[in-house]
């Protein structure tokens, strides 16, 4: 079947009070965006998105023209077999002559990409739909109640007819209903499990640190996780760690910086990755003409640049075009990734915009936004993790304590929405007791929380900073070293080492002086909270 593209006549002017007295009733666009973005992100209708809205709606049940014109474009490409995305419905509507009469005042090809936005869970495809057929049905409501004023006003029309029309009339309005499916999907899923055809859940992305990965029961699971610490404690430095952990053992990562710039991260990678001073990696960078490196220190380089290049990670900066500011963007670019991402991290919350307006309810905003990420790894079944600051009255307090999970921005909501909380302490850069009696082990960072879904206990477990090469180590369990060669001689677990990558690559293992100890790769924010 063929349709018809809808017309983009302008519609009649309208007082501002009859746009919002319309606006109340008249039709939905969040959810008619949501839609049409949704149809746009279920490419190849993997999720059966187009199925569904195909079979409810029709041009007419959209309130907008310009989203009854981009659907009619939609259906035109479905009947001549041609795939639907941003790109094709694009190109229709330019053959069309009115891509740019549905810009609104923006290019067309702007507007088709803003409706992802619109989307963050393509579960919730049911819910515009009844949104849109409910507001289409009001409409036709409406229209026969105008219909039914004028015949009634007209003296020689008789009553009775006009009563048995209008009663026929309303009940041929169709109400948007609600399908509530039986559990024989589930059933059927809960027998594959167990006959080992189907997995039994989404298995755990290694962290690359055995403590930690001992304590979460194997790593990082389908959740929203936060890394919360005070400034200083290596919150930027550990979430790349995981990251190129991730993306060299197990699939591609998605990294949005908010906060540092891509250079940043490189240079933190190449120091982890190679094994060599962070500060030798910046001072060649700047000194090209005379970086003073040593024939070992470029072999490390050039081995941690071998590692990285080609490492199935993806960076987005401020200075990337298009860089997403909310997390319906940013999960919008995760589902564009082919292949799609195991593991999303994002820094940090703070440099994150909501998408409502709160004014100075920061706290609602933040809540927002962790519940966006809820949704958002509800949508991708992979771990998401933030990095976040604790409020103002943690960092800034006379007496001196340990950050909590519930000192994070947004407080006790944030914390019972997302799945976890880990918490990262450095004492000997923020003392919480008297170190004279009780001195604290240098560059020790504890990782705790009570709030970790899936463990039946609070988490604890401790690492090592090995600052000058901006990674970390476990200090209990001897770590897997992904980046050594393969012919590297397993270690025996519980073995004592700090040094987690130095068995077997040809490379002696590190004894870090304590003078050398404490981060020095605070960022712009880190560096005002800590101020504040």
């Amino acid at each position: 079947m063929t349709t018809a593209l809808a017309p983009l006549e302008p519609p009649p002017a309208e007082t501002a009070a009859e746009q919002d007295a319309r606006a109340l009733w008249d039709h939905d666009p969040h959810a008619e965006r949501g839609i049409l973005g949704a149809i746009l992100l279920d490419v190849g209708d993997r999720a059966g998105v187009w199925a569904r809205a195909s079979a409810a709606l029709t041009t007419s049940s959209f309130g907008e023209r310009r989203h009854a014109t981009i659907f009619a474009a939609m259906t035109r490409l479905r009947d001549r077999g041609d795939g639907v995305d941003t790109t094709t419905v694009a190109g229709e509507l330019r053959d069309h002559n009115v891509l740019n009469a549905i810009g609104d005042g923006r290019g067309g090809l702007e507007y088709l990409g803003s409706l992802f936005q619109y989307v963050i869970d393509l579960e919730q495809v049911d819910t515009y739909l009844r949104r849109i057929l409910e507001r289409q049905a009001r409409r036709q409501v409406a229209g026969y109640a105008r219909a039914l004023l004028a015949k009634v006003q007209a003296p020689r029309e008789a009553l009775a007819p006009l009563l048995a029309g209008a009663l026929a009339a309303l009940e041929a309005v169709v109400l948007p209903g609600v399908e509530a499916p039986t559990l024989d999907a589930d059933v059927d899923d809960y027998f594959a499990i167990l006959e080992g055809k189907a997995p039994a859940s989404t298995p755990p992305v290694s962290t690359g640190l055995a403590e930690l990965d001992a304590s979460l029961h194997g790593g990082l699971r389908m959740g929203s996780y936060f890394l919360l610490g005070l400034s200083g404690t290596g919150k930027t430095t550990l979430a790349a760690q995981w990251a190129a952990h991730i993306a060299l053992t197990a699939g591609w990562v998605l990294f949005v910086s908010k906060e540092e710039n891509r250079d940043k991260l490189r240079d933190t990678l190449l120091a982890h990755l190679g094994r060599v001073p962070y500060a030798t990696v910046v001072r060649a960078r700047e000194f090209p003409e005379n970086t003073g490196l040593t024939h070992d220190e470029l072999q490390r380089i050039t081995a941690g640049a071998n590692r990285l290049v080609g490492m199935r990670l993806r960076v987005l900066d401020p200075s990337t075009p298009g860089c997403p500011n909310t997390v319906p963007e940013v999960v919008a670019v995760a589902r564009a990734m082919d292949p799609r991402p195991v593991a999303v991290f994002i820094d940090n919350l703070g440099e994150l915009s909501a998408r409502g307006s709160y004014g100075v309810r920061t706290d609602l905003a933040t809540e927002e936004k962790v519940k966006d990420l809820r949704r958002a790894k509800n949508l991708l079944k992979i771990p998401f993790v933030t990095l976040a600051h604790p409020t103002s009255a943690a960092r800034g307090g006379n007496k001196p304590r340990r950050v909590t999970e519930a000192d994070i921005a947004g407080g006790q909501p944030a914390v019972r929405i997302t799945d976890g909380v880990i918490v990262m302490h450095r004492e000997d850069i923020h003392p919480t007791r008297d170190h004279k009696k009780d001195p604290p082990t240098p560059g020790v960072v504890e990782l705790y929380s009570g709030k970790v879904r899936g463990l039946s206990r609070p988490l604890y477990c401790e690492a090592l900073a090995i600052v000058h090469e901006h990674r970390f180590a476990s200090t209990r369990l001897r770590d897997g070293d992904p980046f050594a060669p393969a012919y590297a001689p397993p270690v025996a677990a519980g073995a004592d080492c700090l040094d987690a990558y130095g068995a077997g690559d040809g490379l002696p293992d590190v004894d870090v002086p304590a003078a050398q100890l404490g981060f020095d790769d605070v960022g712009p924010q880190d560096a005002a909270a800590g101020a504040a």
